[in-house]
């Protein structure tokens, strides 16, 4: 199987360490206001090219409701609706068009949000990889009290501070 990611170049670049030869990650340029129109132009010209079995999104409204709608697509949704509602909505309007897209959340919770939006899809829930041997607690941060669950409210609103 080869799987071509599709993803927006940032200005600063990303350093995506070595990936298996079957995964190709092709970068849109950056621009600020002609990301829709580039990406069509990209899109169509990778399309041809790559002629991939399965494509991965991260996106849906910068152009990428121009590429073919009969091939296969999983879309990444990475943040929940409460965050970016418009986003949403244009999800909403467009999903249909494609005819085998494939949705998953990164969480339980942008799942949940998510579902108003996508026309009764079934969603698929990868949680984010994290890297142990990076990410490790020490032994005086782990909390010995029984865990608190935040209301999603709280969860959203401490996410844009």
């Amino acid at each position: 199987m080869n799987i071509v990611i599709y993803t927006w170049k940032s200005l600063n670049e990303i350093d995506w360490g070595k990936w298996q030869k079957n995964i190709q990650i092709r970068q849109m340029p950056f621009s600020r206001y002609f990301q829709q129109f580039f990406s069509k132009i990209f899109y169509r010209i990778w399309i041809m090219i790559d002629r991939p079995e399965k494509t991965l999104i991260n996106f849906l409204y910068h152009g990428e409701k121009s590429l073919p709608k009969d091939m296969e697509y999983y879309y990444i949704l990475h943040s929940p609706a409460s965050q970016v509602p418009h986003r949403y909505h244009f999800i909403k309007n467009q999903i249909h068009k494609f005819k085998n897209i494939s949705l998953i959340a990164v969480s339980q919770f942008v799942m949940r949000e998510a579902e108003p939006f996508i026309n009764k899809l079934p969603v698929s829930v990868i949680y984010n990889g994290v890297d142990t041997k990076y990410f490790t607690p020490n032994s005086s941060s782990i909390s010995k009290g029984p865990l608190v669950q935040l209301k999603p409210s709280l969860i959203a609103s401490s996410m844009l501070l």
